[in-house]
Parts: structure tokens; C-alpha cells; sequence
């Protein structure tokens, strides 16, 4: 009797710790729940309409687990296949939760940021015995007329010596004093990258002694007040030859492009701009530019005005980004492939000899298609080609990326890819809205393509001096040309009306 009495006992013992357990369990999911569908509402990435379903179904089968909780009567097998959802349930709100966390602190570290990095190097002549600033005492410091920040470079510079500073009137005249070697020269980085890029043999003959790296702070920039989600709206894209995950203020825009979004008809239209595009500055008179030297000068803002005032149109934003952006985002989507038509052998990249691409369908890595994207000597039109590569590359980025699979299974090293390689003039809210609009229509997107081409030459510059460099001479027919794409796609007009007609005829 008395061991039927401690069976029932234990039994009941036992039944009550499952309880006790389950209720533990239900009250944690119940906790995780509210607070995993408060920070994806608030997050706004996602559609109301997957909200709803998502919310309705996890809040259901937490009301039927918890009845089944306070239920005494009910118990047993039910109640612990519940126990084992309820526990996977808490693991993926968790990591949906870390999901979101990610991405709303990605956008607000990438795009939220007040600040920018301006770089100048102290220059000498190869063959002077000063190897670092503070053996430049007793000597001179020259900089160019158009140094920004000049009363923080003078301020570092007189901690480390005790250097006369020295301002010139042109890049030509500061550079003339590096042929003494006593003399020292301070370069904004884009400036010595220009000289280094177009004059191999006089950079050869230049050294860095010492590098100064300024923070300082950055104006917001201006966007327009639409509804990217339901209006066409361009975009300036910059890609800029640096590595590394730190963005200077001025560099050279090796990537000159325009993209049109029209998201009521699904098209991008990508226009592309030859780098060594002759062209007049923005807001300067005289000698005309490459357009790649835009960015060295004025950064991103003078480059955009300089594409703007040259297809006579208003980009919305920009972006702008590093070759190193390229190579992640592309390591990170598991490479990309892309269709090699304009050669019919087989060819190591200039860039890099260990890429080799075949004609035909290539797959590549992240190295590889940033030399792809930059190819242009193994080419009879060279810079119009490279040109083609890169809008090659990015649209198998963006294919990629639209991919629901690709999203799912490299989410996390998407964003650490970008980090600290690419700044837009988008805010947070917008790219959340882009986001959102694509999640909401998993729907794929047209590509148009337009390259402003024309003959090369040499020229003197406005910041080469009386050096003359090889330059583009854009064609006008391509200009107009690229208006007219431009123009269409904004109006939501196809670019192939007699392919519409067809379709038209033969439905």
C-alpha cells in the first residue's frame, strides 16, 4: 500500500517539475515574443503584410501553448511537443531579433556618420637624406594654395618640426621645389595619387616621409524629399581606387556612373563615363580635366556636380565606394558570374596576371572580378570596354543580392563586407524603404546599359599644369544619347519600343 501511495507520489512529483518546466518555458517565449515583434515593427524593414501573417501566427500558437500550460488536466505528449516548438521558436526569434539588431546598426554607424577623413603626405625628393619630418629642421615646408585645414596641418606640423612653412600659388610650383632635397612638399593624398597615376617615371622619383590624417566634420547632405518606393530617382556612383576599410575625403573616381531607378517598371538603366573623360570642372573656367581628377580635388560633391553638368541632369544621391567594397561584397554573395563576350581568347588580367578570364560564362571571386571590372589592355577599345565590365559586375552583384537565398544564407557577411568601404548621401529611412519595397515583391529588375564614349588624346589639365596627359574626348552622339535613356526611363518609357510592338502584334 505504501509504495503505491510513494509511486503516486513521485508520479505526481514529477508530473508537477514538468509543470513548473513547462510554464518557465512558456512565460520566457512569451517575453521573447512580445519583445521580437516590438523591434521588427519598429524596425520598419519589413511589409505590414508578412507582419500581420508572422504576428498572427506566433501570437495563435502561443495563446494554444499557454492554455495548454494552465490546462491541469491536459498534459503528456502535446504538452512537450510545445515544450520543444516553443524552445526552437525562442532560438529563432533570438536570432531573427539579432537579425534586425545588425542591420539597424549597420545603417545608423555607415550612414549616420558626422564625420570624414581628409589625408595629406609630406613629400620629398628620392634622393634626400630626410627620411621622416623631424629632419626637415632648418629646412622649408611648401603647400599648395588650395590646402584645406591648413591651420591643423601647420599646428601638427610644428609639433614635429621646426620647418619654415612655405604657401606656393600652383601645383606646378610646389612641385619644382621637390627638386632640391632639402625641400619638403605637402600633398592632399587625391592630389599625389593624380600625379602618381599619370606620371609613373616622376613619381618614381618622390617619396612619402610623412602622412597627416585629419577628422573633420561632415555636412549632410542634401537629398530630395520623394517617395523612392513609387518615384524614379538617379543615383551618382563613385568607386574610387583605395583599399582598406577607412574612406578619405578625396581620391581618385576610377568609376564614373549614373543609375536610373524607376521602381514603377522595375528598370535600372546604368550610363557609364569614361575616368579620363575630358571635361570641365564644376565651377571652374580655363583649362578643362579628367574626370577621375574631380574626385582627387573635390571629392565626391565636385565629382557628381561635374556628371551632372555634363548629361545636364540632377542626381538624387550618391555612392561612393572603395575596390575593397567590391571584392567583400563579392566574397561575400559567393562570387558571381558574368559573360565574357568582346574577347575571343583566353587572358590574365592586367591587374592581377593570377585572374584569368575565358569567353563565355566566367565564375569569380571577389579578386577576380574587381580585375575583371578593371580590364581594359587586353581590349582593341580598352577604357569603353572596362567600362562594360564594370556595369558586368555590378549587375551580377545586384542579382545576387536580390536573391532571397543569397540574402538568407550570407545576410550577416553582406553587411560585414561593406563595413567601413562605401558612404552614401541616402539616409537610413530610405534604404529602409528599398529594403521593404523589395521584400514586399521578390520580383526581378530590367537592365539598360549606356557608355559615353569618343577618341583619345593628350592634354594639359587644370590641376596636371602644362603636363599632358591621355584623355577621352566624349562623343556628343553618346552624350545625347544617354540623355535620351536617361530621360526615358525616368518617364517609364521602354528603351525598345519596336521589341513592344512586337509582343504587341504577335499577342
Amino acid at each position: 500500500m505504501k509504495k503505491k501511495e510513494n509511486k503516486k507520489i513521485t508520479k505526481d512529483k514529477t508530473k508537477g517539475s514538468k509543470k513548473i518546466v513547462s510554464r518557465i518555458i512558456n512565460i520566457l517565449s512569451i517575453i521573447v515574443l512580445a519583445v521580437f515583434l516590438y523591434y521588427i515593427y519598429k524596425s520598419n524593414l519589413f511589409p505590414i503584410k508578412y507582419f500581420r501573417i508572422t504576428a498572427i501566427a506566433l501570437v495563435s500558437l502561443e495563446i494554444i501553448y499557454t492554455l495548454l500550460c494552465i490546462n491541469k488536466k491536459r498534459s503528456g505528449v502535446i504538452l512537450k511537443i510545445f515544450n520543444v516548438f516553443a524552445i526552437l521558436f525562442i532560438i529563432a526569434e533570438c536570432a531573427g531579433f539579432y537579425y534586425v539588431y545588425r542591420t539597424i546598426n549597420f545603417l545608423d554607424t555607415n550612414l549616420g556618420k558626422n564625420f570624414e577623413w581628409d589625408e595629406y603626405y609630406v613629400i620629398a625628393n628620392i634622393s634626400s637624406d630626410i627620411k621622416k619630418i623631424s629632419e626637415a629642421d632648418g629646412g622649408e615646408i611648401y603647400y599648395y594654395v588650395d590646402t584645406e585645414h591648413y591651420s591643423e596641418l601647420k599646428a601638427n606640423l610644428k609639433k614635429k618640426t621646426s620647418a619654415k612653412i612655405v604657401k606656393t600659388d600652383t601645383l606646378d610650383e610646389s612641385l619644382m621645389k621637390l627638386s632640391y632635397p632639402e625641400n619638403l612638399v605637402i600633398l592632399n593624398a587625391g592630389t599625389y595619387e593624380s600625379i602618381a597615376t599619370n606620371d609613373e617615371t616622376y613619381a618614381s622619383y618622390l617619396k612619402i616621409v610623412d602622412t597627416i590624417k585629419f577628422r573633420i566634420k561632415k555636412e549632410k547632405p542634401k537629398t530630395p524629399d520623394i517617395d523612392i518606393t513609387n518615384t524614379p530617382f538617379t543615383i551618382y556612383i563613385s568607386g574610387i581606387d583605395t583599399r582598406g576599410t577607412t574612406l578619405i575625403k578625396r581620391s581618385l573616381s576610377d568609376v564614373n556612373m549614373v543609375m536610373v531607378v524607376n521602381p514603377n517598371t522595375r528598370t535600372i538603366l546604368l550610363v557609364s563615363i569614361p575616368r579620363d573623360s575630358f571635361v570641365q570642372l564644376h565651377e571652374t573656367t580655363g583649362k578643362k580635366d579628367k574626370l577621375t581628377h574631380a574626385g582627387s580635388l573635390g571629392g565626391v560633391e565636385l565629382s557628381k556636380a561635374t556628371v551632372e553638368d555634363m548629361l545636364d541632369i540632377k542626381t538624387d544621391y550618391y555612392i561612393r565606394a572603395n575596390f575593397q567594397a567590391v571584392m567583400n561584397l563579392v566574397d561575400a554573395v559567393g562570387g558571381v558570374t558574368v559573360y565574357e563576350d568582346a574577347s575571343d581568347t583566353r587572358f590574365s588580367c592586367w591587374t592581377d596576371r593570377r585572374c584569368w578570364i575565358e569567353p563565355g560564362e566566367n565564375n569569380l571571386n571577389g579578386q577576380c572580378a574587381l580585375a575583371f571590372a578593371r580590364e581594359r589592355y587586353n581590349y582593341w577599345d580598352g577604357d569603353m570596354q572596362r567600362n562594360r565590365n564594370q556595369q558586368k559586375v555590378l549587375m551580377a552583384i545586384f542579382n545576387k543580392l536580390t536573391s532571397s537565398y543569397t540574402l538568407a544564407a550570407h545576410y550577416t557577411d553582406i553587411l560585414a563586407a561593406m563595413e567601413g568601404t562605401f558612404e552614401t548621401s541616402m539616409s537610413t529611412d530610405e534604404i529602409k524603404k528599398l529594403v521593404k519595397f523589395q521584400l514586399n515583391d521578390m520580383r526581378g529588375w530590367t537592365f539598360e546599359s549606356q557608355n559615353i564614349t569618343g577618341p583619345t588624346g593628350r592634354e594639359a589639365t587644370y590641376s596636371g599644369g602644362s603636363t599632358e596627359l591621355s584623355v577621352v574626348y566624349p562623343s556628343q552622339k553618346t552624350i545625347n544619347e544617354a540623355k535620351d535613356a536617361i530621360a526615358k526611363v525616368l518617364a517609364g518609357e521602354s528603351l525598345h519600343p519596336e521589341e513592344t510592338e512586337e509582343t504587341t502584334e504577335e499577342e
